[in-house]
């Protein structure tokens, strides 16, 4: 071998380089980067209050714990309703003014819940600010595509807002956590004022960037409805489905290790936080070819491959020594982390490939209920699959072979962003 010769690179190089991948969004110039300006402090925003959402309503405005969780669930209730709408005015208007409509009414809509001092002003406060808490993902995504150029821009730049929410939402819950430490309605309060301060920010952020023009397509004629799209739809259906990742992450393997391992307890909390800096590090490097649709249908098939071993080898935690629990469970989450990566990428770079040019958020937004619909249904599921002990581990691991094995009947030989005239 030359001397000039180099081997392959070492795991530590391509930590590296991934690293190097996830900074790369903050180099770039012009418009795009003030846009990932802008979805960094509205993340970060939103992450603020995601982290104590139930505490500041419990204890900063009084209410009850039931209360507390009817008011929650009718704010997600909204913001299933806003969704579609919302999306299909973004295909309207623009992306833009959109977004700038969007971003400031989510701040007066914060500034309510600041307001608030009994369950009905929350509930009306909460409620509202929800109308729109799911519709500023996919007109933020639609304006994306709208600023990049070529399928490789599209993708990579829609993995880098997936990092940079991860990473806004990480740093949002540190002052969360601080007025949860304090504990007083001054703390709270204090905290979201800083997320009422974060979105409107974000607004005067977005009408800096450009005025993308509208597709002709949908000011001329009524758009196509995206449910007679039935690829889009199995698509979307998959991919929601595939999301109960996120709830063996976030609820099943936290109870399972509590209740069911002699592992330390407190290492629940550390693997959540393992599975959110490899998330932010490796998504934009493992987005890397999801641009071709048949690149991404083989992430999604090797993602509910990856996700099945996971929740196979899970009940293996509670037979074996707690130090030993300890390292598989470790180990798993990283494994895990791998398959949500390949899910994301691959089902983004498939809904980018199909979603017509005059109807992205509208298209988007269709997307988007895959998980919004999984947040309902996961929680219960892995409670209940939890009752069934090693059983429901099993359970889970059949359904992500299941769908591993339908991802690759999904058809990806549809012309690029077929417009709504064909």
């Amino acid at each position: 071998m030359s001397p000039t010769t180099q081997g392959p690179p070492s795991p530590l190089s391509r930590l590296r380089e991934a690293a190097l991948d996830s900074v790369r969004p903050f180099r770039a110039s012009g418009p795009i980067r003030r846009l990932y300006v802008a979805i960094s402090i509205d993340a970060l925003g939103l992450g603020m209050y995601l982290a104590f959402s139930a505490l500041y309503l419990t204890q900063a405005v009084g209410l009850s714990t039931p209360d507390t969780g009817l008011v929650l669930s009718i704010s997600g209730v909204a913001s299933l309703v806003g969704l579609m709408p919302l999306g299909a005015v973004a295909d309207r208007i623009g992306a833009r003014r959109a977004l700038i409509s969007f971003f400031a009414y989510r701040a007066v809509a914060f500034a309510a819940i600041l307001l608030a001092r009994d369950f009905v002003t929350a509930l009306a406060a909460v409620a509202a600010a929800g109308l729109i808490s799911r519709a500023t993902g996919p007109v933020t995504q639609a304006l994306v595509l709208e600023m990049t150029d070529t399928e490789q821009e599209r993708v990579s730049a829609l993995a880098a807002t997936r990092a940079l929410r991860n990473a806004g939402y990480a740093l949002g819950a540190l002052p969360a956590a601080a007025a949860a430490a304090v504990g007083t309605p001054a703390a709270y309060r204090a905290v979201l004022c800083g997320t009422v301060l974060a979105f409107a920010v974000t607004a005067w952020l977005a009408r800096r960037l450009p005025d993308t023009p509208v597709a002709r397509g949908a000011r001329e004629r009524k758009a196509r409805s995206v449910v007679r799209d039935r690829r889009f739809v199995a698509l979307t259906a998959i991919s929601g489905a595939m999301s109960m990742h996120a709830f063996v992450l976030s609820i099943g393997l936290p109870l399972w290790l509590v209740g069911q391992t002699g592992a330390p307890h407190w290492l629940a909390s550390l693997l959540l936080l393992v599975n959110t800096v490899l998330a932010v590090v490796l998504q934009v490097r493992m987005s890397q070819g999801s641009e071709r649709p048949p690149t991404a249908r083989r992430m999604l098939v090797k993602a509910g491959v990856v996700l099945a071993a996971v929740c196979l080898l899970v009940p293996l935690s509670g037979r074996i020594p707690g130090w030993a629990a300890a390292v598989l469970l470790a180990a798993l989450v990283v494994v895990l982390t791998v398959g949500e990566l390949w899910h994301t990428s691959g089902s983004w770079g498939l809904a980018v490939e199909g979603t017509p040019d005059d109807q992205r958020a509208g298209y988007l937004a269709f997307f988007n209920l895959g998980f919004t619909v999984a947040t309902i249904v996961g929680p219960m599921a892995m409670g209940f699959l939890l009752e069934l002990g090693g059983w429901g581990w099993a359970v889970l691991g059949g359904w992500f072979l299941a769908l591993a094995l339908v991802s690759r009947l999904l058809p990806v030989n549809t012309p690029a962003r077929e417009t709504a005239a064909a």
